[in-house]
C-alpha cells in the first residue's frame, strides 16, 4: 500500500509532505509522506487550522517566535473593540491606532479616525468624490474644532475555541503518528482505519463524528508532563516540547498528546496488540529534535 494516500487510498497520487503535529506549532521534520496533495491541503483548510490560529496557539507562537508556513508570527491581539463599537488595531508595541470609518446622515459625514491629518485626508477623499473644491485653511480649522478625542480606550477581545476541532487534530496527529512507526500495513488494522474513515468523511464530506470524538478523545491534566518538560529543556535547550506516549493497558492502549499550543489529551484506541507499551515521540523545537523510542 505505499502508493496509496493514507487518507483517501487514492492510486499514483502526487504526495507531498504532510507534518504530523502542525508546522505552525513548532513541528519541522515529524512528518511523512504518503499523503496526497489534494488531502494534505484539506486536512490543512478544514483541521490544522483550528488548531494553529485558536487563541491558545496564537498566544504560544507569539511568546515562542514560532511562524507559519507564510513566515509570520501571529499577534492576537491586533483588532480589537472599544465599548462604543470602534475597531481598533493594536501595534505590536502595543500602540492603539482606531480603524477609519466614516457614516453619513443627510449631507453630513461623521469621519472616525486615529489622527487629525488622517480625518482630513478623508474629508479631503470625500470633496474630491462628490466633485467638491479641495477644504481651504479656515475650513480645516473649522473641522478640527468639532474633534473629539477619546483618551486610553478600552478595547475588548473576543476569542473562541472549538473543542471538536481539537479533538478531530488529536486524531489526525495520533493516526498519522501510528502509521509513521508501523507503515501503511497498519491502515489494515480495524482500529486504524476507522480513525482514517473520521478524517476522510470530515475533510471530504463535511460529516464530523461527534460520538466517536467524545468516546474516544478526553482532556486530561498535562502538569506531570511539566516536569518532563522541564528536564528535556535542561538537555537539549529547546523552547518547544511536543510529547506521544503510548500505554497500553489491559484492554486498550491510550495515547497522550501533549502539543504546545494544544489543551493536554488522551486517545483511546481499542487495541493492545498494536504498538508497544512505552513507545514515544518527543519533538523539539527549533532545533528539529526528534526522538522515536
Amino acid at each position: 500500500m505505499n502508493d496509496r494516500c493514507i487518507i483517501c487510498n487514492n492510486l499514483d497520487a502526487e504526495f507531498t509532505l504532510e507534518h504530523i503535529i502542525p508546522f505552525a506549532l513548532g513541528n519541522n521534520n515529524f512528518s511523512l509522506r504518503n499523503v496526497c496533495k489534494k488531502c494534505n491541503s484539506l486536512i490543512g483548510e478544514k483541521i490544522d487550522v483550528y488548531s494553529t490560529n485558536n487563541i491558545m496557539a496564537e498566544l504560544m507562537r507569539m511568546t515562542k517566535k514560532v511562524p507559519g508556513h507564510s513566515g509570520k508570527i501571529p499577534f492576537p491581539f491586533a483588532k480589537g473593540k472599544t465599548e462604543d463599537g470602534f475597531t481598533v488595531k493594536l501595534s505590536l508595541e502595543m500602540k492603539p491606532t482606531i480603524e477609519p470609518k466614516v457614516s453619513k446622515n443627510e449631507n453630513k459625514y461623521n469621519i472616525i479616525a486615529g489622527s487629525h491629518d488622517e480625518a482630513i485626508n478623508i474629508a479631503e477623499k470625500i470633496l474630491k468624490r462628490n466633485g467638491k473644491p479641495p477644504l481651504s485653511k479656515s475650513a480645516k480649522e473649522i473641522i478640527l474644532s468639532k474633534v473629539a478625542h477619546k483618551e486610553h480606550p478600552r478595547i475588548n477581545y473576543s476569542f473562541e475555541l472549538n473543542i471538536n476541532m481539537l479533538k478531530i487534530e488529536a486524531i489526525k496527529i495520533v493516526f498519522e503518528t501510528v502509521v509513521y512507526k508501523l507503515g501503511t500495513s497498519c491502515l489494515q488494522e480495524a482500529v486504524v482505519e476507522k480513525m482514517q474513515n473520521v478524517i476522510f468523511k470530515y475533510i471530504y464530506e463535511d460529516v464530523l463524528d461527534i460520538e466517536f470524538l467524545n468516546e474516544n478523545v478526553s482532556f486530561i491534566d498535562g502538569a506531570m508532563f511539566n516536569s518532563i518538560r522541564d528536564a528535556l529543556q535542561v538537555t537539549f535547550k529547546e523552547g518547544i516540547f511536543h510529547i506521544i506516549h503510548f500505554t497500553v493497558r489491559e484492554n486498550d492502549t491510550v495515547v497522550t498528546v501533549i502539543v504546545e499550543g494544544m489543551l493536554p489529551m488522551a486517545v483511546k484506541l481499542d487495541t493492545v496488540d498494536l504498538i508497544n507499551n512505552n513507545s514515544l515521540i518527543i519533538v523539539g523545537y527549533p532545533g528539529n529534535l526528534l526522538i522515536n523510542e
